[in-house]
């Protein structure tokens, strides 16, 4: 009987992180932000929707225009919006995040024009 419940307690301690594991699924997104000649947009907002489960992920350009969102749940399809005021919302559709791998997503925002 203790050699059942040694194997059974062995068994359940190889199966917790298989477990752990694939509650975490995620990958990640990343990418710049620029203008039509290249420059660099500091200050974008990026919004990453999961258009399967509704949920959302937010973030903000940095200072060499790249952003990131850590841990987004894998799957998708995804719409990636990135807008900042004076410049048209680039959005792209239908992007896909893969387990334990980095989605590059680029941005090239446009003056927006005033009339």
């Amino acid at each position: 009987m203790n050699l059942r419940r040694l194997l059974l307690s062995v068994g359940l301690s190889l199966l917790i992180p298989f477990v752990n594991a694939q509650e975490s699924a995620t990958g990640s997104l990343r990418g710049t932000v620029t203008i039509e000649d290249g420059q660099v947009i500091p200050g974008a907002n990026i919004v990453a929707a999961d258009q399967q489960s509704g949920e959302t992920y937010k973030t903000i350009s940095n200072s060499d225009g790249q952003w990131v969102i850590w841990e987004a749940a894998v799957g998708g399809p995804y719409t990636l919006e990135a807008s900042l005021t004076g410049f048209k919302t680039d959005v792209k559709k239908d992007m896909q995040v893969k387990l334990e791998q980095t989605t590059i997503v680029n941005f090239v925002l446009q003056i927006e024009q005033i009339d």
